[in-house]
């Protein structure tokens, strides 16, 4: 049996379900017991953000002095095979 033979054959609700306002939401039943946020939660989420800050400022600048040893490395390597290449002509 093909899965749309088995799809005609499965029982149907009686009226559609309305679409949720939220997947993560609450209950409505909950929601009137749920607290109110307090200044410590909102404390705690301004101390995220700077954090979250902080440590995005600290990868750049971690990046970039990444960016620039590399730099550096390329360079000495490229005037080792220069260095190289001037020996062996003068032999």
């Amino acid at each position: 049996m093909d899965a749309v033979a088995a799809a005609e054959d499965m029982p149907e609700v009686p009226e559609p379900m309305a679409v949720p306002r939220s997947l993560g939401g609450l209950l409505p039943h909950m929601q009137a017991n749920a607290p109110e946020p307090s200044s410590e939660a909102e404390g705690s989420l301004g101390g995220l953000l700077e954090r979250t800050t902080e440590m995005t400022e600290d990868i750049n600048e971690r990046a970039e002095v990444a960016a620039r040893v590399a730099d550096v490395e390329e360079n000495d390597q490229r005037l080792g095979e220069v260095e190289t290449v001037a020996e062996s002509e003068e032999q």
